[in-house]
């Protein structure tokens, strides 16, 4: 499976349709924009890490080949669940420097509490 980033100009993305979850960029303000797509899977976050500059606007476009999963970073308050066919669309400010972690946020089977990963802000 291939991972895709996508530095996007003048707001347009890789996907349609995003939802905004978290802090806003002030509108006067452009933003640096980048769009990451993510995969979960039995038991993984791929990337496992994801490094962002703060001051980013951060558009995730989650996808699941095979359960439902939650797209989970409890410090940011993210909380989105993914279905297969039923991509989440998450897109935030990445404003406050630190690594959060990433985790399922729905119980998907033996291998659920290993499912995690890293947001990188720095």
């Amino acid at each position: 499976m291939a991972v895709w980033l996508c530095v996007v100009l003048s707001g347009m993305g890789c996907g349609g349709g995003l939802s905004l979850v978290g802090s806003k960029p002030p509108k006067t303000a452009k933003a640096p924009t980048v769009t990451l797509n993510v995969v979960m899977k039995k038991y993984a976050v791929v990337p496992d890490v994801i490094t962002v500059k703060r001051g980013t606007l951060v558009h995730l476009h989650v996808t699941t080949p095979d359960v439902q999963h939650g797209f989970d970073i409890p410090d940011l308050n993210i909380s989105e669940p993914v279905n297969p066919g039923k991509p989440a669309d998450i897109t935030f400010v990445a404003d406050k420097p630190g690594t959060y972690r990433i985790e399922c946020g729905i119980i998907c089977g033996p291998g659920h509490d290993d499912m995690t990963g890293k947001l990188v802000v720095e």
